[in-house]
């Protein structure tokens, strides 16, 4: 059942428990599709073990040490890397975070493990049934890959913006993955009604291993992570989130990307 159902904003809320999401999909998935389609967004609480989520939190700052850094295509063979997004003139949209990008060519097997759960509820919510999206390579032109973004303390953020929508994802799902008041004491996610101007922030609504699912086509964004701290890149702290990605590949030459919605998001929660 649902346990919590809000709308702020037009933004429609439904906080779940796991088994009931899962019910959700067997038995009511058309009505599940529409209302996604239709800026509803869903917490699923509990849906990982916060033991889990913190040991895979741990693992990648142990892997970060002998990963590559730096930038790469993304085609298939390429390395597990991380990188630190900055603002820049030729970015799509404007951020501050440390990023690690894992595929499932390479030897983490743990990881795409973990999460194939997701995986295949992306497949479900974007009516691929059937299909193991996990398994993609990027000759297909489209490509599997989980992405882990760490915003510091100190002024990390994603500026507001939409992401693509395609046939083979129709929807976003975040695994949270810190605590808001512990990790961070200010700023995170928020989404927006694209028909209002007001953002409705969720951290405070969510803990470690509860995931989000939501439209690409939703307005979203990350506050400036505590901006009057001091910025340390190294630190283990601040804001995380893994998200299991199906994307088009750099071999397709229609790939698109994010969409700015707003200029910057604003200071201040």
């Amino acid at each position: 059942m649902v346990l919590i159902e809000k709308n702020i904003e037009n933004l429609g809320i439904k906080i779940i428990d796991k088994n009931s999401f899962i019910l959700y999909l067997e038995r009511n998935l058309t009505y599940l599709i529409d209302s996604i389609e239709n800026y509803e967004l869903y917490i699923i609480k509990n849906f990982y073990s916060k033991e889990l989520i913190l040991s895979l939190r741990y693992e990648i700052l142990n892997l970060s040490q002998t990963m590559a850094q730096g930038i790469y295509s993304c085609v298939d063979g390429c390395p597990d890397y991380w990188r630190i997004h900055t603002s820049n003139p030729t970015a799509n949209i404007d951020k501050l975070i440390k990023a690690y990008y894992f595929h499932n060519w390479n030897k983490n097997w743990y990881l795409f493990s973990a999460f194939k759960e997701l995986f295949e509820i992306k497949n479900i919510l974007s009516t691929n049934v059937g299909e193991n999206q996990s398994q993609t390579n990027s000759f297909q032109d489209i490509i599997s890959r989980i992405v882990v973004f760490q915003y510091p303390r100190g002024g990390g953020y994603l500026e507001e913006h939409t992401d693509p929508l395609t046939v083979f994802s129709k929807v976003q799902i975040a695994v949270v993955a810190s605590e808001y008041g512990e990790d961070y004491q200010s700023g995170g996610f928020y989404a927006r009604h694209p028909k209002q101007d007001n953002e409705t922030y969720l951290d405070g609504q969510t803990g470690i291993g509860d995931i989000i699912i939501f439209s690409p086509r939703l307005p979203h964004g990350v506050q400036y992570i505590e901006p009057d701290s001091c910025l340390n890149l190294n630190a283990s702290d601040g804001r995380w989130s893994f998200i299991p990605l199906i994307v088009k590949s750099d071999y397709a030459l229609d790939r698109k990307r994010p969409q700015k919605t707003r200029k910057i998001c604003k200071l201040g929660k």
